[in-house]
């Protein structure tokens, strides 16, 4: 299992901290772990998210 820190999270989503916070707020994000006073959050989860995402966008595009 991979953790990954909140500026990689930030590369790889292209999301904003302030966007992924929000997104967090409303439970429509991967939930962090903390390590100490480091925010990580874990690789796999990220990967089904954008993975969700991308489903809903192809499902969209088939209609």
């Amino acid at each position: 299992m991979q953790a990954l820190s909140l500026a990689q999270v930030k590369a790889q989503t292209s999301l904003s901290r302030a966007t992924i916070y929000r997104l967090l707020d409303r439970d429509a994000f991967p939930k962090p772990i903390r390590e100490g006073r480091r925010i990580l959050f874990i690789q796999s989860e990220i990967d089904s998210y954008l993975a969700a995402k991308v489903a809903t966008r192809d499902a969209g595009a088939a209609k």
